[in-house]
């Protein structure tokens, strides 16, 4: 399919894909072509399958993260997302399901079983926005983070956890970023209709940024994350 001018006026990036196969990490060409953006799989060993208009993401049993504050922040941002330019304004949203199920802890990993998948924000490996529907398997419970994850300087400089069940619902959130200059909105919706704004923050970024999904596993079970509804919309 023809891709739309990005931000040709108001242009519409959205996802029809037609054929069905596995689409290797390395081929980039391939969901460039689709709509997606991208591919990026530093470690090399994730895989990316689309059928139907749904991008399915599958991370091994091992550390993948998206974390960059530690002595070796390559292996800390090493999960697996799919990313295309931006200019300007946009909003960018997306259908995020998955069984939100993290396996054992990871021996020597240092961090605690966690499975999140969703939208990003990326300007460099030390500076970016993570939006993401999650779960966190805790010694006190299983939490999830409903807030933006914001990295400034490779520094973490919010989170706001809630328990499991409060805030997000079944299998599926569907996820929203609006940007407007400076000011980044997040909403979420239970049924891709009502959305619920969750915060704001503002993000000194650059005019042009990469946008697109990602999916986070810090547990020793695979983890599978479908991606659906994807769409960019932008202003010039």
């Amino acid at each position: 399919m023809p891709r739309s001018a990005p931000f040709a006026g108001v242009a519409l990036v959205a996802l029809v894909l037609g054929a069905t196969g596995f689409i290797r990490a390395d081929d980039k060409k391939v969901l460039e072509a689709r709509g997606w953006g991208k591919p990026v799989d530093p470690d090399g060993d994730c895989t990316m399958t689309e059928e139907k208009g749904t991008l399915t993401i599958t991370v091994p049993g091992s550390l993948h993260d998206l974390f960059p504050g530690q002595r070796d922040p390559r292996k800390r941002n090493n999960a697996p997302r799919v990313l295309q330019p931006v200019k300007g304004d946009f909003t960018a949203t997306v259908k995020v399901t998955a069984d939100w199920k993290p396996g054992a802890p990871l021996p020597g990993a240092n961090t605690q079983p966690y499975n999140g998948a969703g939208l990003l924000v990326w300007d460099t490996d030390t500076q970016f926005v993570r939006f993401e529907r999650n779960v966190w398997v805790a010694k006190d419970g299983a939490w999830s983070y409903t807030t933006p994850l914001q990295y400034v300087d490779g520094r973490q400089v919010n989170a706001t956890k809630t328990t499991q069940d409060e805030f997000f619902k079944g299998r599926s959130t569907w996820m929203k970023i609006e940007r407007a200059r400076d000011k980044l909105t997040f909403s979420i919706s239970h049924d891709g209709d009502k959305w619920q704004e969750t915060a704001t923050l503002t993000a000194k970024l650059p005019e042009t940024v990469r946008v697109g999904v990602e999916a986070v596993n810090s547990s020793a079970g695979e983890f599978a994350v479908q991606f659906a509804e994807f769409g960019i919309l932008g202003t010039p």
